[in-house]
C-alpha cells in the first residue's frame, strides 16, 4: 500500500513539473494581448525614452498655448489590470504656429479614434520625433 501512495505523489510531483502553463486568458500579462494579434510585432513596453501611444493610454488630447508656444498636450494613463497602481504623466508637442499645431491635433485625433499606434521620442515631456508603429485603420 505505501509503494502505490509513494508512486501516485512521484507521479502527481512529475505531472506538475511538465504540466502547461496557463491559457493566456488568465495570464495578466497579456492584458492587451488582442489589441496587437493582427498587426506586426514590435515593441510595446514604454521605455525611458520612447512612450507607446495607441488610444488606451490617452485620456485626453488638449490644443492650447504656453509660452507663447503651440502645444498639442496628450494626457497619458499607465494601466494595470488593477488601478490603484496607474498614474498619469502629460506629453505634448510644441509648435510655433497655430496651423501646425491645429493639423498635428487633428491628425493625432483620427489616429487615435482608429487604433493606430505610434512610438513618441522624449525629451522630459516635449515630444522630440515621433514613428508610427500600426498604422490607423479605416
Amino acid at each position: 500500500m505505501r509503494i502505490w501512495i509513494f508512486i501516485f505523489w512521484v507521479f502527481c510531483f512529475i505531472e506538475t513539473l511538465f504540466a502547461q502553463p496557463k491559457s493566456s486568458a488568465e495570464n495578466p500579462l497579456d492584458y492587451y494581448k488582442n489589441e496587437f494579434i493582427p498587426r506586426k510585432p514590435y515593441q510595446v513596453y514604454d521605455t525611458l525614452f520612447e512612450k507607446i501611444v495607441w488610444h488606451r493610454k490617452v485620456s485626453h488630447l488638449v490644443l492650447g498655448e504656453h509660452n507663447g508656444k503651440h502645444r498639442v498636450t496628450l494626457l497619458m494613463i499607465e494601466e494595470y489590470p488593477y488601478a490603484y497602481k496607474g498614474w498619469n504623466y502629460p506629453i505634448h508637442f510644441e509648435f510655433d504656429r497655430f496651423d501646425q499645431a491645429s493639423k498635428q491635433f487633428a491628425y493625432l485625433d483620427q489616429f487615435l479614434r482608429k487604433n493606430g499606434v505610434m512610438a513618441v521620442g522624449l525629451k522630459g515631456n516635449v515630444v522630440l520625433h515621433s514613428r508610427v508603429l500600426a498604422e490607423p485603420r479605416e
